[in-house]
Formats: C-alpha cells, structure tokens, sequence
C-alpha cells in the first residue's frame, strides 16, 4: 500500500509523512517545490533518510504529474495549497488555481485511478464562512482520527 502525500515537503505534509512511515506506510509525495512556497532552496532534510519514501517534484495543477503521482497509490493524503504567505490580494489568481484547481485536478485524476481514500485538509485562505470552516475543521479532524488509525493494509480497526 502506499499513500499519495501532496505537499508533503511542507511543514505540515513533512510530519504526516514521517508520521505515515512510522506507522508502516510507504509515501510518495508530490510536491511542486515552488519558491513562493518552500523559498529558494526548499529543506528536504526531514523526509531524507525516512525508508520508503519517494519524493515527486510536480503540481497539483497538472493532469499528467497528479496521475504520474497516483500510479500504485490506494490512498491520498491532500495537502497541497498556497496559504497566507504574505502576498497580497493581487495573487488571488493564484491561491484559487493552486488551491481550487488542483483539488479538482487531483480528485479527477484520483476517479479515473480509482483511488477512493481521501484525507483533505483545507486551508483557511479558501473557506468562504465561519460556519463551513467550522465544519471543515470538524470533517478534518474526523478524518485525522480515521487515518491514524486505519493499519497498512487499509483496514479501520
């Protein structure tokens, strides 16, 4: 079994991953390195040494890097997004093509592999009201609580 980390090479990402491989998960992560992101020398160092971890350097926004990511993967774990970093609200193009498209990119590409386990977490930057954020916050604590404790081979004990 191995789990598809998008953002993985984020700060976030880099400790679900470690958290994964500790738990007896294989991990690839897919992660687009931007510099606007990860600076102009993005730290790998807390995924190098993890055994059984493979680092993708690709986009979310890209049909063929996501579905290139998804060969082999039963499940997913989405992280990937731009978040307030910042910039100003003239990069909102950005945030919603980062963010928006590639869910929609991923989920796709996730439908035609079919990969029916998701984990998504979203960033604040993207929810549109208290009252969903409330509830994504919820969902995605939900979803955290089921993923640690679902074993290697899929099952939920």
């Amino acid at each position: 079994m191995t789990t598809l980390v998008t953002g993985g090479a984020g700060f976030i990402g880099s400790h679900v991953v470690e958290a994964l491989v500790r738990d007896g998960h294989r991990v690839r992560v897919l992660d687009s390195l931007r510099p606007d992101v990860h600076g102009p020398a993005p730290d790998l160092s807390p995924l190098r040494g993890l055994r059984g971890v493979e680092v993708v350097v690709g986009d979310t926004t890209s049909t063929r890097d996501v579905a290139g990511a998804l060969v082999g993967c039963d499940r997913v774990v989405h992280l990937a997004a731009k978040v307030g970093l910042g910039v100003d609200f003239a990069d909102t193009e950005d945030y919603v093509h980062t963010n928006a498209t590639g869910t929609a990119v991923l989920l796709g590409a996730m439908a035609r592999a079919d990969v029916r386990r998701l984990v998504l977490a979203s960033p604040w930057s993207s929810t549109a009201t208290a009252t969903t954020s409330t509830r994504q916050a919820r969902s995605c604590v939900r979803a955290r609580a089921a993923a640690s404790t679902s074993r290697p081979d899929g099952s939920i004990p």
